[in-house]
């Protein structure tokens, strides 16, 4: 079950992220993500209020926690896919974001890997680096844009190591407590920044509707990748599950090759098979 509830995860983070990089690019990236986690908070408050067994203060604080990684997470990745190459920022940000709570399950919380589920990490890596792979004619990374990538996975990781330390009989409430601080800093950097409270016609740029669909999209399936991710971790090993979750960009990748046209080059093509047999690999190996 852990299997499919990360895969599921990869699945929603990568249309949230095609939907943000494209939201971003007519909406500022700081609105797309107010706006958005103000659309989560509401579903994820549902499902916290419905599912959860009992509210745990220390879950809320770990929530926390997670929700200041997950936001600097989401603002340099929706900026990077806004003004780079979807196919190259998100495999990027990916590799981060696995390695970070991969490496504190097996180093501190015990986590084992069997040998299908080793070879199966191999190839999530391979998959995830033959993603990044550009054709000649895009311009080339620079040194700030791959940083910023790598910041936004390290934020991610955060976020899942901080959600892997919770309470499983506490339910969504610790992405409760993710997405109110998060929410929190957003609205005093919002203010910060323009000196004005948002307001609906505040956040619709030059009064226009267009994009909003898609910001609400990217609440709905932002949080629900979340609350995916830590059902999973829940049945699961943080090691396996980060992992597989790190495959999102497969579905960034082919989204932005169908509706954007950019170019998949071979080696991006390869890369998607190398991720369904990680997927495959995991699966038996758990």
């Amino acid at each position: 079950m852990a299997i499919v509830l990360a895969l599921m995860t990869a699945l929603f983070f990568g249309l949230g992220d095609f939907c943000g990089g494209l939201a971003g690019r007519t909406w500022p990236v700081r609105d797309v993500i107010l706006v958005a986690h103000v659309v989560g908070l509401v579903g994820v408050l549902g499902a916290a209020l419905t599912l959860a067994d009992q509210l745990l203060l220390a879950d809320l604080l770990w929530g926390a926690l997670g929700g200041v990684g997950g936001v600097v997470g989401l603002a340099l990745l929706y900026r990077g896919l806004a003004r780079g190459p979807m196919g190259v920022v998100a495999p990027l940000t990916a590799v981060m974001s696995a390695a970070v709570p991969t490496g504190w399950g097996l180093a501190v919380a015990g986590d084992h890997l069997t040998l299908p589920s080793g070879v199966a990490v191999l190839l999530a890596a391979l998959a995830i680096i033959g993603a990044s792979s550009h054709s000649g004619d895009e311009s080339p990374l620079t040194p700030l844009a791959i940083l910023e990538a790598l910041l936004a996975g390290a934020g991610f990781g955060l976020m899942f190591i901080a959600l892997d330390q919770t309470d499983p009989s506490s339910g969504a409430w610790s992405i409760v407590g993710a997405r109110c601080t998060s929410l929190a800093l957003l609205f005093v950097a919002f203010v910060w920044r323009t000196r004005q409270l948002p307001s609906p016609r505040r956040l619709l740029p030059n009064g226009s509707r267009s994009g909003l669909g898609l910001v609400i999209a990217v609440g709905i399936l932002d949080t629900g990748g979340n609350v995916m991710f830590l059902l999973g971790i829940q049945r699961g090993a943080l090691s396996v599950v980060a992992i597989l979750t790190s495959l999102y960009p497969v579905i960034t990748v082919l989204l932005a090759r169908v509706v954007l046209r950019e170019r998949l080059s071979s080696i991006q093509t390869f890369a998607v098979g190398l991720a369904l047999g990680a997927s495959v690999l995991f699966a038996a190996g758990s």
